[in-house]
């Protein structure tokens, strides 16, 4: 049974719902501050590495197999070890706040959201938000895109096959999660709620986010299981002016104002375009640039604690990281633990409103909490958003 054909699933109503919710969170005696989305939550966060093969694909070569980097809240982290990530065969990145295998807390169907790495990237690239999101409850998936990620591949792919896969690999990762969550043996089992899907991505990951809701990136078909997605410096110019105008759930665009990879001219395209009923919000950190979303000052920190300048770099397979640290990290830029924080409060509280139903979460995406808490960011809103907003909900 597909989400849309649950009463209060109906996209139609659905964000009418959210607002209900958060009336009532603020009318009742229930109307307690929820967690602060930009810090880490209450739950402790496990982390485990997986893969699965989608045989429908790539059957020449045996099937299509992806690995699968998911965090999720943990019963418990004692006796565990942190978890590492790794970058390359020399150099790893030490986790926050995972502890690798630790015990799923299993006492309830958590909701899942899908990350999709930036072209050429790594799932490992956002780690504090992936982190940060699983201390708020979530069961978060990181797909590894082989072909176009920094796993070893055979087959490296020029972006229009890089394209072709994504959306794909997206919904068989949905797939391939729920399957698991029905099966009595697996650890997911019944942990994944089938209605509470989200998709968020950086950049080429980004455009596979707005894919996922209304096709046409690399001919990849929509997903109706998607209940809202999260594009973060996306690649969105692929996409034609008739499809940006109608995306059919909830959607926060996410950018840096002095992005050149991809300029935030793309983000407002988007949002300028959408005139569906589903709420919308465009929100530019301002002085960030592409590589505040990702890891690259981490990166580019281990480089140079193991006696490794800028000039070698290219010796170790890193020369494309040199200009973005050069515009994200140095002492002029804008700090890259305030554009993770703001990451993380965006990211958390939009998800929370509209995969968990948290209306309580509504006040972090309005303009006066932005003007009175966050003068680094510019934020706009539409739809549903604006309709509560006249009538004075918040």
């Amino acid at each position: 049974m597909k989400p849309a054909d649950i009463g209060l699933h109906d996209r139609t109503w659905r964000g009418l719902w959210v607002c209900c919710l958060w009336v009532l969170w603020m009318g009742g005696a229930q109307a307690q501050e929820p967690d602060d989305p930009s810090l880490p939550g209450a739950y402790a966060v496990g982390y485990r590495l997986t893969e699965a093969t989608d045989n429908s694909r790539d059957r020449e070569t045996g099937g299509r197999t992806l690995p699968l980097h998911l965090w999720y809240p943990a019963s418990s982290t004692e006796g565990f070890s942190p978890a590492t990530y790794p970058v390359s065969d020399f150099l790893q990145l030490p986790a926050l706040l995972a502890y690798r295998e630790a015990p799923l807390l299993g006492d309830r169907r958590w909701p899942l959201l899908v990350f999709s790495h930036e072209f050429d990237g790594t799932p490992t690239q956002s780690t504090p938000l992936m982190e940060t999101l699983a201390s708020h409850g979530f069961v978060v998936v990181a797909v590894d895109h082989i072909g176009n990620s920094q796993s070893p591949s055979p087959l490296p792919k020029d972006a229009a096959e890089a394209a072709a896969d994504r959306v794909p690999d997206i919904s068989f990762a949905i797939d391939t999660l729920l399957q698991r969550a029905q099966d009595p043996l697996s650890l997911w089992y019944r942990a994944v709620d089938p209605f509470r899907i989200g998709v968020t991505g950086h950049s080429f990951g980004g455009a596979a986010a707005m894919g996922i809701a209304v096709g046409e990136f690399g001919g990849g078909a929509a997903d109706p299981r998607v209940r809202a997605i999260m594009p973060v410096a996306g690649v969105l110019d692929v996409f034609s002016d008739g499809a940006l105008s109608q995306v059919p759930v909830p959607l926060l665009l996410l950018g840096g104002s002095l992005d050149t990879t991809v300029p935030i001219a793309s983000n407002a395209r988007a949002f300028d375009l959408n005139q569906a009923l589903e709420p919308a919000w465009s929100i530019a950190v301002e002085g960030a640039t592409h590589g505040h979303f990702a890891n690259v000052c981490a990166v580019a920190d281990g480089l140079f604690a193991l006696g490794l300048e800028l000039g070698d770099w290219a010796g170790v397979g890193a020369a494309g990281l040199v200009e973005p640290w050069l515009q994200t990290c140095t002492a002029d830029g804008f700090p890259i633990a305030e554009a993770q924080r703001l990451q993380n409060l965006y990211t958390v509280a939009f998800f929370k409103l509209h995969l968990v139903e948290d209306g309580r979460y509504m006040r972090f995406l309005t303009p006066s909490y932005r003007e009175l808490n966050e003068p680094a960011i510019a934020l706009e809103r539409k739809a549903l958003a604006d309709w509560v907003a006249e009538y004075k909900v918040w």
